[in-house]
């Protein structure tokens, strides 16, 4: 009986780490969002309003990207003033897809063609074209921070 109650607590502090670490992903998101004219332009409310469309544009997912590669400074803890690695930047970019996915193919009864399409990016070694979108964008992370490191290195 004791080891029961303590799975159901690690389940329990998994779900409460899964969801602390997407509220820092829509935190980001909404830094996003708000860095540029462009930005508020093209996504003119937060996240849980964008629609469909918005939410399925890999422009928008791009830009996210190069904002966190290039413009964010980690703000406290023990990096504070450092960047993203490229590990922790692919993965906020799968928690956003996830987060994505679940709101427009997993929730709905009928999603759209186009939902289910975009979110292919996500299977495993897909072969579909928004999943070749993403392995290649996992692979230009990885150059740009590896590049980085040794850019700095070299200083």
């Amino acid at each position: 009986m004791k080891l029961l109650s303590r799975r159901q607590g690690g389940r329990k502090k998994l779900r409460d780490s899964c969801r602390e670490s997407n509220i820092n992903v829509l935190r980001l998101f909404e830094l996003f969002r708000e860095y540029s004219d462009e930005m508020q332009e093209l996504l003119p409310v937060r996240w849980f309003d964008l629609p469909e469309k918005t939410l399925t544009e890999v422009h928008v997912y791009d830009c996210f990207l190069k904002f966190l590669l290039v413009n964010y400074i980690i703000e406290k803890g023990a990096k504070k003033g450092q960047v993203l690695s490229g590990e922790v930047t692919s993965n906020y970019l799968n928690q956003l897809l996830h987060m994505g996915k679940q709101r427009w193919v997993s929730a709905l009864q009928n999603p759209t063609g186009r939902a289910k399409f975009f979110f292919t990016c996500l299977e495993h070694k897909g072969t579909s074209e928004p999943a070749k979108w993403l392995q290649e964008t996992k692979r230009t992370v990885n150059h740009t921070t590896v590049w980085r490191e040794i850019r700095k290195g070299a200083r």
